[in-house]
Formats: C-alpha cells, sequence, structure tokens
C-alpha cells in the first residue's frame, strides 16, 4: 500500500510540476493585451488549450455593445488562471470600393483581340486600348528589334507603307511590309530587362520570328570596327534571364534566322563574325572594372572570355535568346561593331564607328530569306 501510495504522490507531483510550468510559460510569453474585431471571439493558437474569462457580461468578445477595452483572466484549459490580460474591441475594417471601372487586365499564354470599347470620360468618349497603342493586328509575325527608339524609323524606311503604331517609353513601334508581308519594328531601350519587357509584349500581340539589331564593342582581336557580328549565343553575364532559366541552361540563337542573318551578310558582302557574345548590365562595369567594388570578379571573367574566343560584347541578348526559349519563339541578334577595346590595349588600328546601316539592311534582307 505504502508503494501505491508513493507512486500516486509522485505522479501527482509530476502533474503538478508540469501544470505550473506550462502556466509559467504562458505566462511569462503570451502578451499583455489583444485585439479582437467587433463580431468575433478571442482564439490563441496555443498546445494548450487557453480560454478567456471576464467579468463584464462580454467574455466572449461577441455580443452586441462592446466596451473599447476590458481585463480578462487567461485560463489554461478554461480552469486555471494565467495571468490577466487587456481585451481591446475594434470596429471591423469594410474596404468600398469606388470610382469608375475602365478596364479589365487578362494574364494569360496569349489573348486575341475580338474588339474594344469605349468609356466616358470628362472629356468625351475614349477607348483606353486604343490610346495606350493596342489595336488589331499592329505588327507582323516578323519584328526587328533595335534599341534606339530614334532608330525604329530609319529602320522603317527600308519598308514598303510604313506607319508609326506606337509609342510609349522606349517602345516605339512602325508597321510595313517587305515582299507583301506585314513586319515590324519596335524598340526596346537600353538593357535585358526593357528588352525582356518588349518580347514579351510583342509576343502577346502577335510577334513570332525576331531579330535584335544593335551595336557592340568587339573583344577578339580580329572583331574590327565597322564589322558586323552575328551571335550564335550569349554568355548570361546579366540578371534578366535569371529570373526565366538556371543559369546552366544556354541562352541560344534560333538556327534558321542566324543562318538566314550568315546567308544576307553572304549576298549583301559584309564582313561578319559568327560566334558567342557576352552580355552584361553594366556598361561602365566594362569600361572602367578597376573603379568598381567587385573589379576582381569583373576583370577575371573578362579575360576568361577572351581565351575563350568571345567575339562581341553587349547587352540584351542573353535575355532575349532565353526569354524567346521560354515562349517558343524565334529570336537572332546582329550587331555593328563600334570599337574594340582590346584592339586599343594592343596599340592597333581601332576606329569608332556608329553608322548601323549595313547591320540594318543585312537584318531586313535576312527577313525577306525568311519569307
Amino acid at each position: 500500500m505504502k508503494k501505491i501510495i508513493k507512486s500516486a504522490i509522485c505522479i501527482v507531483s509530476v502533474f503538478v510540476i508540469n501544470i505550473c510550468t506550462i502556466i509559467g510559460y504562458y505566462a511569462v510569453n503570451l502578451p499583455d493585451s489583444f485585439y479582437v474585431s467587433k463580431g468575433n471571439n478571442l482564439e490563441l493558437s496555443t498546445r494548450f488549450s487557453i480560454e478567456a474569462e471576464s467579468d463584464n457580461a462580454l467574455a466572449s468578445f461577441a455580443g452586441q455593445t462592446y466596451p473599447k477595452s476590458e481585463t480578462a483572466c487567461l485560463k489554461l484549459f478554461g480552469l486555471l488562471p494565467v495571468k490577466d490580460v487587456e481585451i481591446h474591441t475594434v470596429e471591423t475594417p469594410i474596404l468600398i470600393p469606388g470610382g469608375d471601372p475602365f478596364g479589365i487586365k487578362l494574364l494569360m499564354e496569349g489573348v486575341m483581340i475580338v474588339g474594344m470599347g469605349e468609356i466616358k470620360t470628362d472629356s468625351g468618349m475614349k477607348c483606353p486600348a486604343e490610346e495606350c497603342g493596342l489595336k488589331e493586328g499592329d505588327i507582323g509575325e516578323y519584328v526587328i528589334l533595335p534599341g534606339d527608339p530614334k532608330r525604329c524609323k530609319k529602320i522603317a524606311s527600308y519598308f514598303d507603307d510604313a506607319k508609326l503604331v506606337a509609342d510609349r517609353r522606349e517602345f516605339t513601334t512602325y508597321t510595313g511590309f517587305l515582299n507583301g508581308v506585314k513586319v515590324s519594328v519596335t524598340s526596346t531601350g537600353i538593357g535585358g530587362p526593357s528588352a525582356a519587357i518588349a518580347l514579351e509584349e510583342l509576343v502577346k500581340v502577335g510577334g513570332r520570328n525576331f531579330i535584335r539589331v544593335g551595336t557592340c564593342g568587339g573583344m577578339d582581336l580580329g572583331v574590327k570596327s565597322g564589322d558586323l557580328v552575328i551571335a550564335t549565343g550569349a554568355i548570361r553575364m546579366e540578371g534578366t534571364s535569371k529570373e526565366y532559366a538556371p543559369i546552366e541552361f544556354p541562352a541560344v540563337a534560333n538556327y534558321e534566322i542566324v543562318t538566314a542573318l550568315i546567308n544576307a551578310a553572304k549576298k549583301l558582302k559584309q564582313t561578319y563574325h559568327v560566334g558567342v557574345v557576352e552580355c552584361k548590365d553594366s556598361f561602365y562595369g566594362q569600361h572602367s572594372p578597376d573603379i568598381m567594388p567587385v573589379n576582381y570578379e569583373l576583370i577575371n571573367k573578362w579575360n576568361a572570355w577572351l581565351k575563350l574566343g568571345t567575339l562581341a560584347s553587349e547587352m540584351e541578348s542573353a535575355a532575349l535568346f532565353t526569354v524567346a526559349s521560354y515562349l517558343r519563339v524565334k529570336v537572332g541578334s546582329i550587331f555593328l561593331v563600334v570599337a574594340n577595346q582590346e584592339r586599343e590595349k594592343q596599340g592597333l588600328e581601332n576606329p569608332v564607328v556608329h553608322d548601323t546601316d549595313s547591320a540594318i539592311k543585312t537584318a531586313v534582307e535576312a527577313i525577306k530569306l525568311l519569307l
């Protein structure tokens, strides 16, 4: 009997100690005040049941008339006092939408525009879609992508019956015809982020084949000012493509467009090079790496690209090639070599050339070959 009594005393003691430990833990860790919305009960997400008890008739905190605050006792299992806390009752916030609706944004893989409507404004009836430059049949399936909006008009001069169809921020679009087929030119601005935006938007309204036309800086000593570079792939030393694909995924140009660009360059008797280009986000990271906090990385990687035979450096192709893979469209790139800083370092001839007409003519001819 004595053993039974001792065992019972031990069990009860352990139980009491555990209960006291739990109470002590919650007394220290639970906050001293709580906020509940009008009409709701105070509910605590604890391992062991904790309930609030108030001297006020509103102990459940769910009555019709509320004090702004009151004192309540938190009890373990609704029986054992833990601590006194302040309960503050607040009005439930209500969101009431207002204003005039003006459109709906559709998030989908593609959209066929079958019509647009007008809405009443202070200045009369207007169509927001038309005002943002969006109309049925704005662009063709073949699109040339320069960076500079000012180059669009020059490129469009090679089209038949070219017309300006949109001009927003860095994105300017002309549409015309080549050999009777609708084609377009849209500027992308500088760098991968805006180029990716342009490509995404153009694909949504019908673009399928794209040729990036721009300028680059030569890297290989054999790449001279005024030459053309046709990219077969791009080094992803930029940020945009990393938000579309793991770094192990290659940024490569479409074979058909690369072939068309090569054949066009041959037909026009252009001096051209075919191979890999490097893409970066920082212009001055390339041209003034010594002053950058991460100069060790910039210089070491630049030297690695040189040893690997990289032809030139630019800023958009890696993003465009990667986004194109995701969107299942075709993209190629051709560049005018403005100058070559490596030739400059070696004391070799290195004039600065800005006339992009040779690259533009080659891109236009490539589209004709693809039609």
